[in-house]
């Protein structure tokens, strides 16, 4: 299991993904800075506008890490 958090994310905080990962320990964690719940950055003073905006871009090693995480799983397997 891929744990991707966000550090500006106001639903699911860092602790709970601590948690998540210490209960799942065979679980990988991609930490995102500057990143809300919807893994883009985070828009200062205007904490839903990554949710009404589709034209803001998710964090530039999202998919990369999702990628090699597949990746890395398909290779294990």
């Amino acid at each position: 299991m891929l744990i991707v958090q966000g550090d500006k994310d106001m639903q699911v905080r860092l602790l709970d993904a601590d948690l998540l990962g210490d209960a799942m320990q065979q679980s990988e964690r991609m930490n995102l800075a500057q990143r809300t719940h919807m893994l883009k950055a985070d828009v200062a003073g205007n904490p839903f506008a990554t949710y009404a905006n589709p034209a803001l871009p998710v964090h530039e090693d999202l998919v990369p890490g999702i990628a090699g995480f597949i990746g890395g799983a398909a290779i294990s397997e």
